[in-house]
């Protein structure tokens, strides 16, 4: 077969410098053209293309893992409020240490008794 070149001409793309910004990173890239064989070209094409779908892939699923919420802790609402009320009972013991209630006219509120039981009169 005349006309079929043995070697291919790929052009490889690796970064040559990165910079950090504190808006940003920059990236010099360094170009290498390269001829190279129909195996190495076949092998490259292919690291570049799985190492492309992987990432995809694994992009995918972080994203449906973040949407679904199996990446958050299972009874976290449920800790965080009961926090909250443990938190708002210690402030009012605090609040309340050493006075004596009192009611919107700021007069002291009667102590009512709870009323006593009456035991069935027996005939």
């Amino acid at each position: 077969m005349e006309g079929v070149d043995s070697e291919v001409q790929v052009t490889i793309n690796r970064p040559k410098r990165i910079i950090h910004f504190s808006d940003g990173v920059e990236e010099e890239i360094e170009e290498e053209k390269k001829n190279l064989s129909w195996g190495p070209w076949l092998s490259h094409y292919a690291l570049k293309s799985g190492s492309s779908v992987l990432y995809a892939v694994d992009y995918a699923g972080e994203s449906l893992a973040t949407f679904f919420g199996i990446t958050t802790p299972k009874y976290q609402i449920e800790i965080d409020e009961y926090e909250r009320i443990q938190e708002e009972k210690r402030k009012l013991e605090e609040e309340s240490a050493g006075w004596v209630p009192r009611n919107v006219e700021g007069e002291i509120p009667l102590v009512m008794s709870e009323p006593l039981k009456k035991e069935p009169e027996q005939v």
